[in-house]
C-alpha cells in the first residue's frame, strides 16, 4: 500500500482515506486514532483487538480488513522510531468505531460516517439527504443499545460489589464475635485475633447505614467522594481500570488507616 492521501471530502475520515496500488481504499489505525478520541494508543488498540475477534467470529478473515504494519513516529527531537500501525479497510474502520467507547461523540461521529459510507458502497450511489438521515438514525439506534447494554453490565457488577460487601460484614460480626467468646475465655499466652482495620471500616459503614435507614452503597459513595476531597485520590476509579472493590485500590495504596479515620469522623 503506498502512502498518498486523498482529500476527497469535507470528512476528516476522508481527508485520510488512502488508497493502495489496487485501488483498494484503506486507513491508517494511528490517523485514525485521534479522529476517534483516543489520546493513548494502547486504549485504542484495544477498540482494534475487540473489532478483529468481531470479525472473526462473525466468519470473515481479519486479514482481509485488519492489517497490521509498521509506522514511523516522531519520538521528539526530530527522531523517529518504527511503531506498530494497522491498515483498516472500510469494514475495518467500521468495526474499530463500533468497538470503541460509546461514549466518545467521535466514535458516534465514525460509525455515522462508515454507516453511509457501507451503504453508499452497497446501492453503488450517493445516498440523498434522507436516505443518509435513516442511515445515521439506524446507526444511533444502535449506539444507544450498546450503551444500555454497558450501563446494564455496570448495574450487575455494583449488584455484585455490594453482596461482596455484605458477604465481608457478614465475615465482621463473625470476627467480632469470636473475639467477643475468646475474650471472655481465661487468658493464656496466646494473644486474641485482632480486627482489621478494614473490618473496622466494613462495620462503621453497616452500622450508619442501617442507623440511617441508607443503602449501603449510598453510604460507601458518602465515604469515598468525602476521601476524595481530604485525600485527592479517586479510589473508585482506581477500581474500575484495575479490578477489585474500592476498598481493594485503598489497601493497596496503603492508606486504610487514613480512610478509617475520615469514616470514624464522617459516619458517626
Amino acid at each position: 500500500m503506498n502512502n498518498s492521501i486523498q482529500k476527497t471530502g469535507p470528512s476528516p475520515f476522508d481527508s485520510f482515506r488512502r488508497v493502495d496500488e489496487n485501488g483498494n481504499e484503506f486507513w491508517s489505525a494511528r490517523e485514525l486514532q485521534p479522529l476517534l478520541g483516543y489520546a493513548r494508543w494502547q486504549k485504542f488498540k484495544a477498540a482494534i483487538e475487540r473489532a478483529i475477534a468481531a470479525c472473526h467470529n462473525s466468519g470473515g478473515n481479519p486479514e482481509n480488513h485488519i492489517t497490521r504494519s509498521g509506522n514511523m513516529v516522531e519520538i521528539g527531537s526530530g527522531a523517529k522510531r518504527e511503531a506498530t500501525d494497522y491498515c483498516l479497510s472500510r469494514y475495518g474502520a467500521d468495526l474499530v468505531a463500533m468497538n470503541g467507547d460509546p461514549h466518545k461523540p467521535q466514535i458516534a461521529a465514525a460509525q455515522s460516517y462508515f454507516a453511509v459510507k457501507t451503504r453508499e458502497a452497497e446501492t453503488r450511489q450517493p445516498l440523498t439527504q434522507i436516505q443518509a438521515l435513516q442511515v445515521v438514525v439506524n446507526q444511533m439506534a444502535e449506539q444507544e443499545r450498546l450503551m444500555l447494554e454497558q450501563s446494564q453490565r455496570l448495574d450487575r457488577t455494583e449488584q455484585q460489589v455490594q453482596r461482596t460487601e455484605q458477604q465481608v460484614n457478614a465475615i465482621v460480626d463473625l470476627q467480632q464475635a469470636a473475639a467477643k467468646a475468646l475474650a471472655e475465655v481465661p487468658r493464656s499466652d496466646t494473644p486474641a485475633p485482632q480486627v482489621t482495620t478494614r473490618a473496622k471500616i466494613n462495620r462503621l459503614v453497616r452500622d450508619f447505614a442501617q442507623r440511617e435507614g441508607l443503602d449501603y452503597r449510598q453510604v460507601w459513595r458518602r465515604l469515598y467522594t468525602e476521601a476524595y476531597y481530604r485525600l485527592h485520590v479517586n479510589f473508585r476509579q482506581r477500581a474500575k481500570k484495575r479490578g477489585g472493590t474500592a476498598l481493594d485500590a485503598v489497601e493497596a495504596a496503603g492508606m486504610l488507616d487514613e480512610l478509617y479515620a475520615i469514616a470514624s469522623e464522617v459516619l458517626k
